[in-house]
């Protein structure tokens, strides 16, 4: 009888080779997301749609709900002297609030405002600034009743006569902390798009 059990185990051993012999157990599936609905877009490629209000420079609230390509986020803060790299789950993500701009060259006198400081407030309730480049949040789909458009977290601006265009100001900073009326300055995500 014994050596029938150790042919068994033999048999078992050459047919299954490893995964017999040393099983492991499996990997923890990512928890479900109560928020966030994972769809394919028109290219096959997965999105998703987070209810979400967007805030204007000017005051106004736009509800409804922002499809990215993405569910998570990469951003570079700076702790405890260094700067560090840090994911964030969108479904997480409380709000963002773009504070800064710094304007790029264009050439001809045009330049291009991207945000450049950036804070990230999580459901929580900790914050972390961010003074890189988030490209992904530049150029935002928004979808609500009204159909789908496209929202920005940048801008252009051009000096002509010593002045911006937008604003009619001289000072060259000034676009830095004052975007045009319909940039994008503040994404609230909600449980609801109401």
């Amino acid at each position: 009888m014994r050596f029938l059990l150790i042919i068994n185990a033999l048999i078992i051993l050459l047919v299954f080779g490893n995964a017999a012999a040393d099983p492991r157990l499996p990997e923890n599936p990512a928890g479900p997301a109560v928020d966030d609905l994972g769809m394919k877009n028109k290219n096959g490629n997965q999105s998703w749609d987070f209810p979400a209000r967007l805030i204007s420079a000017k005051g106004e609230k736009r509800s409804g709900s922002l499809m990215l390509a993405f569910d998570s986020i990469e951003i570079s803060v700076l702790e405890n002297g260094t700067m560090e790299k840090r994911k964030m789950r969108i479904s997480g993500i409380d709000s963002v609030d773009f504070m800064e701009w710094k304007g790029k060259a264009l050439g001809n006198s045009r330049y291009a405002f991207y945000p450049s400081r950036i804070r990230f407030t999580l459901r929580d309730g900790k914050s972390y600034e961010c003074e890189r480049p988030v490209g992904a949040l530049n150029k935002l789909l928004f979808k609500n009743a009204r159909g789908i458009r496209a929202a920005y977290t940048f801008f252009y601006d051009r000096r002509k006569n010593d002045a911006w265009q937008n604003s009619g100001r001289s000072e060259m900073s000034y676009p830095e902390t004052n975007p045009p009326a319909d940039t994008v300055v503040k994404i609230i995500f909600s449980t609801g798009a109401g």
